[in-house]
């Protein structure tokens, strides 16, 4: 399957633990992709440090999601299998 994006700057791999979340460059929108069975995990975006961990979700080995996020929400994977790429939105 391909999709199309707009991507703004280089994917980015992060750490496992909320120590390491980022939140890709203030990215309100972002590609994740994985390449083994990867849970996502997000903040809550109060504060300055991005907050505490809010939500989380699995992606399967080899899919992609589109993260739509607040700018200062801060993101990061259990595994280092996971790549995040700022994108325009709409995407096409």
């Amino acid at each position: 399957m391909a999709i199309e994006i707009r991507p703004i700057n280089a994917g980015v791999t992060l750490g496992d633990s909320a120590g390491v979340a980022s939140d890709i460059d203030n990215a309100k929108t972002v590609l994740i992709s994985a390449t083994a069975d990867t849970t996502i995990t997000t903040t809550t975006a109060s504060g300055r440090d991005g907050g505490y961990p809010a939500a989380s979700f699995l992606i399967p080995e080899n899919n992609m999601v589109v993260l739509h996020k607040d700018p200062m929400q801060k993101v990061f994977a259990s595994t280092s299998n996971a790549t995040f790429t700022k994108i325009a939105y709409p995407r096409g």
